[in-house]
């Protein structure tokens, strides 16, 4: 049996994935539950699967962030 084939033959057991409509704060970013208790997107998530989160700056949100940082200055 090839990589490839190995491979394709764990994805069932290590895929655990969120299902449904999650329904988000616009403005905090919090998701709710079923019970109507709001839960810190981030925490919410990896409670319910298997990611975990890091952050960091997009391209974007960083020459924003040194713009303003360089008007600061001024």
């Amino acid at each position: 049996m090839d990589q490839m084939s190995r491979e394709l033959k764990t994805i069932p057991e290590t895929i655990k994935a969120l299902r449904g409509l999650m329904l988000i704060c616009a403005g905090c970013e919090k998701i709710r539950d079923g019970a109507d208790h709001w839960h810190i997107m981030e925490n919410y998530i990896s409670k319910h699967s298997d990611v975990r989160f890091s952050r960091s700056h997009c391209l974007y949100c960083y020459a924003r962030m040194m713009q303003e940082i360089r008007r600061s200055r001024i």
